[in-house]
């Protein structure tokens, strides 16, 4: 359900053979405004070469021990504390971090929710099995489960309990994670761009695999934030970096959710969650392939949406048939018949959807997904029957 809107500008040029005065000012205007946006690309451009090319466990700025230096002098920052996440579907990050004497694993909600059966491993190949409950907060991206026993040799890192008096605007961060899922821990540097009530805003330009990732403050060495998402800047249309989305710096704004202001957290046991966050995930994967059909004519495999498979089919029989008449008149109305029945037909499966996340008994922890998905079939639903009365 990703979108990327381009605007394009198209220059019409005189054919008189010279420029009006008007014409030849506003020309130059354009161009100075072509010259002042390369030059910030330019400077994103460097910026991202220079954070790839200190990637890396072992790079410039990491030690042999692996601890962040920063000038020349080691921080205490231990990144056996950052662990890679894996399964069958896609690699992710976590990590272990120290909230009021306790030890946790931290990650997404999207990450440890929905990738089951994950290998969790310290970049030394110790692996790190979640407890039986976690902690979820309504509105937070955020997974918590408090651990037990911390694998030999690691220490937690340390989490900020104030971003606002431990940072400031333009301080430098680094996000460490499994960049790319490349199964390395990849270090990438940037700065605080802006801090909200929930989440944070940096110039970090991370990318699929990170989700999960620590930000870390490079002068205290504090956990800030833990990322989460990127966003397109021309519209509101966000995307999480562990599916379909290939982080880049032009056009993208990148988000981390702060831990510090989680302070009603719900403790929840962690089967459930992955039962909940499974069934809404399939719900969600419905209503795209409802959108998809709809919009491009994809028929969906029968295996995965029967109902819609049916539909499809009956609408393209129907198409088939009316165009088999020897009357055009005829035909057309056939067509409009074909159409009419098809969003009525898929307005029905909308509205079976919405009845089955409705008598869903779901965690108030998750209401920013169910709400969204819930949402999105009511758009179907009323978007099939408003077009519908076009066919009539």
């Amino acid at each position: 359900m990703q979108k990327l809107f381009i605007l394009t500008f198209v220059i019409l040029f005189s054919a008189c053979g010279s420029f009006a005065e008007t014409d030849i000012k506003d020309r130059i205007e354009y161009l100075k405004k072509r010259i002042e946006y390369a030059e910030d690309d330019i400077k994103e451009w460097k910026k991202e070469l220079k954070s790839l090319q200190s990637s890396g466990v072992f790079s410039k700025y990491t030690s042999k021990r692996g601890k962040i230096k920063d000038k020349g002098e080691d921080i205490s920052i231990d990144l056996n504390a950052v662990l890679m996440v894996n399964n069958s579907s896609g690699a992710a990050t976590a990590f272990l971090g120290k909230i009021d004497g306790k030890t946790y694993i931290i990650s997404n909600l999207h990450v440890l929710g929905e990738m089951k059966n994950a290998k969790i491993t310290t970049i030394d190949g110790k692996e790190v099995r979640l407890p039986k409950t976690c902690f979820l907060q309504k509105g937070f991206d955020v997974f918590l489960a408090e651990l037990d026993d911390v694998p030999e040799g690691v220490s937690p890192l340390e989490i900020s309990k104030n971003v606002m008096t431990d940072t400031n605007l333009k301080d430098d961060l680094v996000v460490s994670g499994n960049s790319q899922g490349g199964n390395v821990m990849r270090n990438i540097e940037g700065t605080l761009l802006a801090v909200g009530p929930k989440l944070l805003e940096t110039d970090c330009n991370f990318y699929k695999g990170n989700s999960g990732s620590p930000v870390i403050h490079k002068d205290s060495g504090k956990v800030v934030g833990v990322v989460s998402y990127i966003m397109t800047i021309d519209d509101d249309l966000s995307t999480r970096i562990t599916r379909k989305s290939k982080a880049k710096n032009f056009n993208m704004r990148f988000f981390a959710y702060r831990l510090d202001t989680m302070d009603d957290k719900t403790e929840i046991p962690y089967e459930t969650v992955v039962e909940t966050m499974e069934e809404l995930n399939k719900a969600e994967k419905k209503l795209e392939m409802i959108i998809d059909f709809l919009a491009n004519n994809n028929h969906p495999p029968a295996s995965e949406y029967p109902e819609l498979a049916r539909v499809a089919k009956s609408y393209e029989t129907a198409t088939d048939n009316a165009y088999r008449v020897s009357s055009n008149w005829s035909a057309k109305k056939r067509m409009n018949e074909a159409k009419r029945m098809l969003l009525s037909r898929i307005e029905l499966l909308a509205a079976a959807e919405i009845m089955k996340l409705k008598s869903g008994k779901y965690d108030d922890v998750f209401s920013e997904k169910y709400d969204g998905i819930l949402k999105g079939y009511e758009n179907v639903k009323n978007y099939c029957n408003k077009k519908a009365k076009d066919f009539i």
